[in-house]
């Protein structure tokens, strides 16, 4: 499983340089959702949510980190 964040609007993804990326395979890897969503309150970038995507792309699932009155 693989740990990333991506935008809800944009659905653009944090790349490894912290920019953004529409690709999910060049998506910075988390160590753990703990950290993912560190990373976002701390960068204070609202509108994110956790994706914890599987080689089978229908385990994938989603999670809401912050919305926009949040930060």
């Amino acid at each position: 499983m693989r740990i990333i964040l991506q935008h809800q609007m944009t659905r653009d993804y944090v790349d490894r340089g912290g920019g953004w990326t529409w690709k999910q395979g060049r998506a910075r890897k988390f160590a753990s959702g703990l950290e993912a969503i560190a990373f976002c309150f701390a960068a204070r970038i609202p509108n994110m949510q956790l994706v914890c995507a599987y080689r089978d792309l229908k385990r994938n699932f989603l999670v809401p980190v912050t919305d926009s009155t949040c930060l």
